[in-house]
């Protein structure tokens, strides 16, 4: 039987060239990692598996402002939303609206936020490592993966 600490692996998940030997049902192995070349297999590999997979577009995020609006509005907050980064960590901490078995975010077009508010882009990663720490000590997969050099593997 199954515990929520050791998800079930999934022998017939589908291998993708960008993402060898990724088991996205394991809890222990998710966190930050690089985009890989084809969001597309990321995509695939998630609706395979049953995890919701959000795509998170920063293209016009250059500040904290804008960076917790557009995770509000990717990540459907409610309301109550208090847009600074302990009500991040809460919503993140949370995601009863959107239940599912496991998650995967997809963070693209950070280069503007990296280059003109780089202490926000710390700290929402810091907020993220935090995320899948805590899902994980649950056993429910929280993947993000993002763009450019800042998606450094976090066990």
């Amino acid at each position: 039987m199954n515990t929520p600490s050791t998800p079930p692996s999934t022998p017939n998940a589908p291998e993708r060239s960008d993402l060898p030997g990724l088991d996205l049902l394991r809890a222990d192995h998710a966190g930050l990692h690089p985009l890989p070349a084809s969001i597309s297999n990321i995509r695939a590999a998630a609706a395979a598996v049953g995890l919701l997979c959000i795509h998170i577009d920063l293209s016009s995020c250059t500040n904290k402002r804008r960076l917790l609006a557009q995770f509000a509005r990717s990540l459907q907050f409610p309301n109550w939303f208090g847009h600074n980064w302990d009500a991040l960590a809460d919503c993140l901490g949370d995601l009863a609206w959107l239940p599912t078995s496991g998650y995967v975010l997809i963070l693209e077009h950070t280069a503007a936020l990296r280059a003109q508010d780089a202490d926000s882009f710390a700290t929402v990663l810091d907020i993220l490592s935090g995320t899948t720490a805590r899902w994980a000590s649950v056993g429910l997969p929280f993947w993000v993966f993002i763009d450019g050099d800042s998606g450094k593997p976090h066990p």
